[in-house]
């Protein structure tokens, strides 16, 4: 999945920062670094340990940002916004799968529904008097 920072693992799973440095602590959680050496967390661990977690698309919270001191500026990478496209993009894949599928059914029942009105409406040709050889014409 993704990886966020700590700042960004703390606002998505309603949790402060030192909570989540405990957590590390005690070993609850595994925590990575990115190729800066930035202590980083992937967003399938903070589901393991925390359960669902939350996407808030206005963004930080003004407590959050009072209480952390993270603003947007501070944040180089943007590690919420990279949270938030990644979901956004699971999203979109899942709705283009199940587009695709309703498509596929669509295209069969169409095909049943061409086959049923063939059936239906195939007229069997008008029955004709029986073939009689040329000869019994005079027989008659």
């Amino acid at each position: 999945m993704t990886l966020v920072s700590i700042s960004e693992a703390a606002r998505l799973t309603k949790r402060s920062r030192t909570t989540i440095y405990r957590y590390r602590d005690e070993g609850k959680i595994s925590i990575s670094s990115d190729h800066q050496g930035n202590p980083m967390i992937d967003t399938s661990e903070l589901m393991r340990v925390f359960g669902p977690i939350t996407l808030d698309i206005t963004g930080h919270s003004h407590e959050q940002h009072d209480e952390h001191h993270v603003t947007y500026e501070n944040d180089t990478v943007h590690p919420g916004k990279t949270t938030e496209n990644a979901l956004l993009r699971e999203s979109v894949r899942r709705l283009e799968t199940a587009l695709e599928e309703a498509k596929q059914r669509e295209d069969w029942l169409q095909g049943q529904m061409e086959r049923l009105t063939v059936l239906l409406t195939h007229a069997n040709p008008p029955s004709q008097a029986p073939h009689t050889p040329w000869w019994k014409f005079w027989s008659q």
